[in-house]
């Protein structure tokens, strides 16, 4: 998994150098959340699939908003809501 995070690093400083600090924030933010060791695994894993539900095209969209009734925006504001809860005085000063 840590060469998994190195790599989405790598190609989220390419993305956050066109979009300033306003847009690169948020996505260090939860990168470093995924990364550091405070983090539970389980939590990991449910921050994770929310970015999926996110950022997958529209049929996974429509299939899990089918199952569960909720769609990008609850997703997004569910993966937002586990990372702020560990976010770390380091986190915060990377």
């Amino acid at each position: 998994m840590k060469k998994n995070l190195d790599e989405i690093y790598r190609r989220l400083e390419k993305h956050i150098k066109k979009g300033g600090r306003a847009a690169g924030r948020p996505l260090l933010t939860v990168y470093y959340v995924l990364k550091a060791d405070t983090t539970p695994e389980e939590e990991k894993t449910k921050i994770q699939l929310a970015l999926i539900a996110i950022i997958f095209p529209t049929s996974l969209d429509e299939l899990i908003g089918q199952l569960f009734m909720i769609g990008k925006g609850a997703a997004a504001i569910y993966a937002y809501n586990m990372v702020k809860k560990y976010i770390t005085p380091p986190i915060e000063d990377k």
